[in-house]
């Protein structure tokens, strides 16, 4: 809720004494997820480099711990974290990794569009990673999950579909 109400600050902060409480109380699921969220937040903000260290970390850690959705998530977030920093090569091992994982929950289904976006992006198409993200974003759009088509449309944005923010 902070970091959608434009607090992302204040959203890492919670969501990184979350972890470490779990983390304390051997509440290591629940510490997984947060570690996730930590990661996620320095990524959308901007810190692809801390972000790509904590999601190493993690898919190590949930790896070790069998929680297969949390690994699958944190190797998408390298995906991103690679592109971002140019690294093609490194970008398709991770998918690899992450497709090799189960599926996580449909609930988190725009992460794997934002990996393959950012894959087609760093492969030089823009224009595949544009209508990956708008098709998909359409979709939800369409079911009424505002919130999740929004992340995406941005991503558009970002692409160069100035168009998509509307």
């Amino acid at each position: 809720a902070s970091l959608e109400l434009g607090r992302p600050a204040e959203a890492r902060e919670l969501a990184a004494r979350g972890r470490d409480v779990s983390v304390e109380q051997g509440v290591g699921f629940q510490a997984a997820w947060l570690a996730w969220a930590v990661a996620t937040i320095d990524l959308i903000t901007g810190y692809a480099e801390d972000a790509a260290g904590a999601f190493r970390e993690l898919v190590a850690t949930a790896a070790r711990s069998g929680f297969g959705q949390v690994e699958r998530l944190a190797s998408l977030g390298m995906v991103e974290c690679c592109a971002l920093t140019g690294d093609a090569a490194g970008a398709h091992e991770w998918m690899a990794r992450a497709e090799s994982l189960p599926p996580a929950a449909p609930a988190f289904a725009l992460h794997s569009t934002l990996a393959s976006a950012w894959l087609a992006a760093v492969d030089g198409d823009t224009r595949a990673a544009i209508a990956l993200v708008v098709a998909h974003g359409d979709e939800l759009v369409e079911r009424g999950e505002l919130r999740e088509a929004v992340v995406l449309l941005d991503e558009a944005v970002m692409f160069g579909d100035p168009p998509a923010a509307a």
